[in-house]
């Protein structure tokens, strides 16, 4: 029921696998957290083609819980087709 909510990496699917999907999918992930996920501060957001798989990027999010500090990381593979 929110057609908003979540990140526009659906838009990049059958982009190919450089350089400026990269940097779009990352600017999508920011934009993203910074309006729905408000009790993290990211603190390193890598996001790059897999070594191991061709048509896939992986997105590597370390962030901090505001309250109580506590550090995390998430790493989430995005295929491209």
């Amino acid at each position: 029921m929110r057609p908003t909510f979540g990140c526009r990496l659906h838009e990049l699917v059958f982009s190919p696998n450089n350089d400026e999907t990269a940097a779009t999918a990352r600017r999508y992930v920011e934009e993203a957290l910074g309006m729905w996920e408000p009790r993290i501060r990211v603190t390193k957001l890598n996001i790059g083609p897999d070594p191991n798989a061709a048509h896939c990027l992986l997105i590597v999010i370390e962030y901090e819980v505001k309250a109580t500090h506590d550090k995390g990381s998430l790493v989430h593979p995005f295929y491209l087709i």
